[in-house]
């Protein structure tokens, strides 16, 4: 090679690198703007508390100012839709649930996503149990005196919930099934209703979350006999697990971080690292506390495994209960 060529050549590499390096920077700086947290539920309430206090700490771990947006309706559907829709870059990340990525994809005839194809799993970041509660005059002080009065009564068992679908209706459905018992549903519009006309003894029993139910029971209003974890939950130990009278009974809520699909590897990694270091925060820790929210995190991998076992789980037991969304 002369020297003018090797000239030329040595001039069109420096120009090439001169040209690539940018990208390469850009890319080994994320995140290098603001971070949008879609919400995919209206302001206010315990989902829009976790989520917001999560951003702030996602947004001292990374560096960089982290947006949150409400997207209501639709269940938390149009805001996921949102999500899986967006750029996968990184700066649009969702606040998932089970009920945006488990529960409405079996109600829904047409669901507007498919949650394992259409979004890049990242993280848990919290859990919750409901808890089975009863009317304070009930002669049942147990899981086992619920069944055994459930039985003696056919006919006359109903539960309350949230509404068709939701994560109380399911838990309820899924330990008559299991108990082998008859219950009828009641749907109500909303946890507060329903819960309304279980203190007036209008329903046999329910499952709510604790920042609903456990007011009620400390009020001396319900009673409260178990949680639907696998194991006593920290938030209220003298509760057992209902597992403990029909073990495998399981029901979990939790809420988890997602992104679009095709997020680079990378940048999921370091979202995951950064909500495993989020969820050792003391302060974070206890304000979710009071809210009934155990803080969590895991890797891409478990937070895929969750949502396929809790397909597994609670998709047959909708199909039974007939619940769906038009």
């Amino acid at each position: 090679m002369n020297v003018h060529r090797l000239t030329v050549w040595a001039v069109s590499c420096a120009l090439a690198l001169g040209a690539a390096a940018p990208a390469m920077a850009s890319e080994q700086a994320w995140p290098a703007k603001p971070i949008k947290l879609i919400i995919p539920f209206p302001p206010g309430g315990p989902t829009d508390s976790l989520g917001r206090q999560f951003a702030e700490k996602l947004r001292a771990s990374l560096g960089e100012s982290v947006i949150v947006e409400n997207v209501g309706g639709a269940n938390g559907s149009i805001g996921m839709s949102r999500v899986a829709s967006a750029a996968p870059d990184g700066y649009t990340l969702g606040l998932g649930a089970v009920g945006t990525q488990v529960i409405n994809p079996l109600l829904y005839p047409n669901p507007p996503y498919d949650t394992f194809k259409d979004f890049s799993p990242i993280s848990l970041v919290s859990e919750y149990v409901n808890v089975l509660v009863v009317n304070q005059e009930l002669p049942v002080k147990s899981v086992a005196d619920l069944i055994d009065y459930a039985k003696k009564n056919p006919g006359k068992v109903t539960y309350g919930s949230a509404g068709q679908g939701s994560s109380n209706h399911l838990s309820a459905a899924l330990f008559a099934s299991s108990a082998g018992i008859e219950a009828t549903h009641v749907p109500y519009r909303g946890s507060a209703p329903a819960l309304v006309d279980l203190m007036a003894g209008n329903t046999t029993f329910m499952f709510d979350v604790m920042v609903n139910s456990m007011p009620q029971v400390r009020a001396g209003k319900l009673r409260a006999l178990a949680v639907s974890g696998a194991k006593p939950d920290p938030q209220v130990p003298e509760l057992p697990p209902v597992a403990q009278t029909l073990p495998g009974y399981e029901v979990l809520g939790w809420f988890a971080l997602y992104g679009p699909p095709g997020m680079p590897k990378d940048i999921v990694t370091k979202l995951s690292q950064a909500t495993a270091a989020i969820s050792q925060d003391a302060e974070l820790t206890a304000s979710m506390a009071k809210q009934g929210f155990n803080i969590a995190a895991s890797t891409p991998e478990q937070l895929t495994e969750r949502m396929a076992k809790d397909i597994e789980t609670l998709g047959p037991v909708i199909k039974a209960s007939g619940a769906k969304v038009e």
